[in-house]
Parts: C-alpha cells; sequence; structure tokens
C-alpha cells in the first residue's frame, strides 16, 4: 500500500465510458463516486436478490477536467492513503476524517469549482452528473452475485469483491489507464524538496510505505496550493511540447533495476574477510561505470 505523493491536473476523454452502482432507481443529484469499469461498480450494486439493483451507465460528451491523485488514494486507510486529499480539502491532514466520504467529495468539488474541474482521480469523484456526461442506460439488473445464494456462504470468496479488485490490477503495469490523460507538465510532488522542505527530515531513515504527510507545515502546504493553481490554470499553448510521459518512462527503464542492483550491492551483508569485501566494491564500481559510461568523458578519466 504505497500512500501518495503526486498531484496531476489531467483530462477524461470524450466518448469514456463511467459505471455507478445505485442502490434505488434514483439519479445521483450531489457529487458522487463513478468508476471506469461495470466490475468495479456493480460492486455497489446492491439490493435484495429477489428485487435486482440498479447500475447507471454515462458516457462523457466532452473532455472532463480532473485532478489526480496518486498512489492508493481510493482506500479509505488512516495510514496515509488520503494524506494529500486531506491536504487539500482541509489544509493539513486529519487522520479523524478518514472515513467521511461524503463530506470530503463535496469540500473537494466546492474546492475544484474555481478552477473548473469536473472531478477527481483516485477512484473517480463525479462532481455535476448532469454536466459534460450523458446518460447511456440506467438498467435494473439481475442480482450480480453469480451464486445467488442470499445469505453469503462464508467459506467461499466473495466473487464481486474479487473482481472489483481484479478489474484494477489491469492498469498495474505502464501505460497504466490510458482513459485518464495526464498533464505532467502541471505535475506536483511532494518529494520536491524545495516545494515541500518540511517532509525532508520527518522521512529520513524511514521506509517508502511509511512516508506520509502528517508534519508538512503550513507554508509548504500555500506553495504546493500555489502551484497546483498554476497547472489548474495554465492554457495548454503555454506548455512546451516535451512529451514528459516518455521521456519519464525512458529514465525509469534505463535506471530502475540497475539502481535495485546496486541497492542490493551496496546493503549486503559482509564478513571481516576483506576478498569479499573488495569483491564486493568491485561489482558495485562495474555496475555505476555501466551507468555513467556516456557520462564518462577521457579527459576525466585518472
Amino acid at each position: 500500500m504505497r500512500n501518495g505523493h503526486t498531484i496531476v491536473p489531467g483530462t477524461i476523454p470524450t466518448g469514456t465510458l463511467l459505471y455507478h452502482g445505485a442502490l434505488r432507481n434514483r439519479f445521483p443529484t450531489t457529487p458522487d463516486w463513478v468508476a471506469m469499469d461495470p466490475e468495479e461498480s456493480t460492486f455497489f450494486c446492491r439490493g435484495p436478490s429477489e428485487e435486482g439493483c440498479w447500475h447507471l451507465t454515462l458516457s462523457t460528451t466532452r473532455p472532463l477536467k480532473i485532478a489526480y491523485f496518486d498512489g492508493s488514494s481510493a482506500a479509505k486507510l488512516d495510514a496515509g492513503c488520503m494524506d494529500a486529499q486531506d491536504v487539500i480539502t482541509w489544509g493539513k491532514v486529519l487522520p479523524e476524517r478518514t472515513t467521511m466520504e461524503i463530506e470530503r467529495i463535496n469540500a473537494l468539488c466546492q474546492w475544484g469549482e474555481q478552477y473548473g474541474l469536473d472531478g477527481f482521480v483516485s477512484e473517480v469523484m463525479l462532481c455535476n452528473f448532469t454536466s459534460g456526461v450523458r446518460v447511456v442506460s440506467f438498467s435494473k439488473l439481475a442480482n450480480p452475485d453469480p451464486y445467488k445464494l442470499p445469505p453469503q456462504d462464508s467459506s467461499r470468496p466473495f466473487p464481486r469483491l474479487f473482481e472489483s479488485v481484479h478489474a484494477g490490477s489491469w492498469y498495474n503495469r505502464f501505460p497504466g489507464d490510458t482513459r485518464i490523460k495526464l498533464d505532467l507538465t502541471g505535475l506536483i510532488s511532494f518529494y520536491d524538496t524545495e516545494l515541500v522542505p518540511s517532509l525532508v527530515a520527518e522521512r529520513f531513515g524511514k521506509e517508502r510505505w511509511d512516508h506520509r504527510l502528517l508534519n508538512i507545515s503550513d507554508d509548504d502546504i500555500l506553495k504546493v496550493k500555489v502551484r497546483l493553481t498554476e497547472g489548474l490554470t495554465r492554457r495548454e499553448t503555454c506548455t512546451s511540447g516535451v512529451d514528459w510521459m516518455s521521456l519519464l518512462r525512458t529514465i525509469v527503464n534505463r535506471y530502475a533495476e540497475r539502481l535495485e542492483l546496486m541497492q542490493y550491492l551496496l546493503n549486503t551483508s559482509l564478513s571481516n574477510d576483506m576478498s569479499q569485501m573488495i569483491a564486493t566494491a568491485k561489482s558495485a564500481q562495474v555496475q555505476l561505470r555501466i551507468m555513467l559510461t556516456p557520462y564518462i568523458l577521457f579527459s576525466a578519466v585518472p
């Protein structure tokens, strides 16, 4: 479970299908959640098995302007998954409000209105079901549980929950979910040490999954919001045209596995055997020279 440390402006393209599982035959009139795949939305399509349930399918009629929160930001856990949303929503991290879903989505939509945001993506939080989308269908479905066993047999897995997780796993690897277009020119990272210096000391010596925004300073929160405002209000013609996604993937492909190997070599437990220590040092040097070959000038070689 990775806590998100990035906020990125983006869009959901025209013609994208969105899905909403409903408790009753009632069209949403307030901000609510939609899914990118029906395997996820039907998990919330609930009701007595003899009565069925309601499932709404929408199609976007224009690009929806969104802000994307990375990491496990859809998980309602107090371990840090909601930290970035808290900073934007409440102005600070408030773990006691982790499960306050309705208050959170309403506050986010209210904040985003000034930037023309249609919603937010951790899971998709849609602010207005009558703006930028049209109804494809609003159907009464049969019980989505293929076993049709009321009550559920506790000895077997819950199939709809499994399919919800399974559908999410389809996008685990690059390029991820291509139905969401991110504008990386407006990317905000809480790992930016110039933007958020107050978190540097807080992370020192901690594992990645323990990184949180709990002690971010008020000044740094203000700077993040100013930078985010710039990204959300920048015209597309003001960007450089650099394909940042391809550039980032090139860097990851070139160095990620090599750096993992370096970390392994440098953290290998060594005995007091000098020959083993020298061999490990040489292996590390070889890997470094391989990585840095395009940048080692002949004039710099001793």
